[in-house]
C-alpha cells in the first residue's frame, strides 16, 4: 500500500514538474512582450528599458501600433523605464511637427523617475503599459 502511494506521488511529482517549466517562445528566447499606450493611444517609437537584477539593461522600441518587445531578459524583478525617440511638440508649434500622435511619454515614466517594475517568470510575458499624462506609473498595468 505504501509503495503504490509513493509510486504514485513519483509519478505525479514528474508530471507536475514537466508542466510547470518555463515556456519559451517560438524561436527558443525569453520575451517580455506587450503594448505601450499614452493618454490612452498606442506610442510608437518609446524605448522600453528592462533594468534586470543582474545589473544589466534590456530594451525594445515600439512599433507604429504601440507593441513592443525586450527578447531575453533575466528572470526575476525587472524595474522598467520609457524614453521617447521623438520629444513632444513645443505648445506654440504648429503643423507637422506638432503632430497630436502619443511619440512621447511624461516624465513619471522616465530615467530613475520609473517606479513600474514587472516580476518577469520566463517564457513569452505580456506587460501592457499604460501611461497617463499624469504621470503615474501606478496606474500601468
Amino acid at each position: 500500500m505504501q509503495r503504490r502511494v509513493a509510486t504514485g506521488l513519483i509519478v505525479f511529482g514528474g508530471v507536475l514538474a514537466a508542466g510547470c517549466g518555463v515556456q519559451r517562445s517560438a524561436n527558443g528566447t525569453h520575451a517580455l512582450v506587450g503594448n505601450v499606450t499614452v493618454a490612452g493611444q498606442p506610442a510608437r517609437d518609446v524605448m522600453i528599458v528592462a533594468h534586470g537584477s543582474d545589473g544589466k539593461d534590456y530594451s525594445g522600441v515600439s512599433d507604429t501600433t504601440g507593441k513592443y518587445r525586450i527578447d531575453n531578459p533575466p528572470v526575476g524583478p525587472l524595474r522598467i523605464s520609457l524614453s521617447s525617440a521623438t520629444p513632444p511638440p513645443h505648445p506654440r508649434v504648429k503643423g507637422a511637427g506638432a503632430s497630436r500622435e502619443p511619440r512621447y511619454v511624461p516624465a513619471g515614466y522616465s530615467g530613475n523617475n520609473a517606479e513600474l517594475v514587472v516580476e518577469f517568470t520566463g517564457g513569452t510575458q505580456v506587460f501592457d503599459i499604460v501611461a497617463s499624462t499624469d504621470a503615474d506609473p501606478a496606474k500601468s498595468r
